[in-house]
């Protein structure tokens, strides 16, 4: 495949994967919405930091993965339904923040990406996603350098988008209210929970 269009796959990958609502989208829109866009970036570049530890994982594992997934589907089915009902029940009952902005504790830069890195290592479907990037039809037949292109492309991707979302969330301080920013936490929460389940049926009933 040509250089071109690893590029333009990775760039896609990564900005589908920048577009899944979770607890790092959250944690950019607050942080960009109190604080700025340029602290957003901060955790934009944590989690682009964390992307690269799965992704030493995922082109480590890359050889075997396909033989591990067709034994062990049922058991991968069952973690990641697991995972995604306890994130899922995670947002959907966590506590509204707080209505006082002034009473926010600001975190500088370092913090912030230090929390952005925390926020996506700690979800283990983000190391299964770049597994299964590294493993589609797109990317299965090619050479070790064109797959750390397209990762290299992806990682780019996602820090642009994460950066974007950051610099528009300053447009929203008038409609992201503390009590709008729980209920779409509470809609994302309802998702993650029924796609868990729907996980389980499809594997185990």
């Amino acid at each position: 495949m040509a250089w071109l269009a690893v590029v333009t796959w990775g760039m896609l990958a990564g900005f589908t994967m920048s577009l899944m609502l979770g607890t790092v989208f959250f944690a950019l829109l607050q942080t960009s919405i109190h604080q700025g866009y340029r602290y957003g970036m901060a955790i934009a570049a944590g989690v682009v930091l964390s992307d690269v530890c799965f992704l030493v994982l995922a082109l480590g594992f890359d050889s075997t993965v396909s033989r591990i997934y067709g034994e062990y589907k049922g058991l991968v089915a069952l973690i990641g339904a697991s995972a995604l009902v306890t994130l899922g029940l995670v947002q959907f009952f966590r506590k509204p923040p707080h209505a006082e902005r002034g009473r926010r504790r600001h975190l500088n830069a370092w913090q912030c990406a230090g929390k952005g890195f925390m926020l996506n290592i700690v979800n283990p479907g983000n190391l299964l996603l770049w597994l299964i990037a590294l493993n589609t039809p797109v990317t299965i037949g090619l050479a070790f350098g064109s797959k750390v292109l397209f990762s290299s492309s992806g990682l780019v991707a996602i820090f642009l988008t994460e950066s974007l979302i950051s610099w528009g969330a300053q447009k929203l301080r008038r409609w992201a209210t503390p009590v709008r920013l729980h209920r779409l936490d509470q809609v994302v929460g309802s998702v993650f929970v029924l796609a868990g389940l729907q996980m389980l049926w499809k594997y185990w009933m």
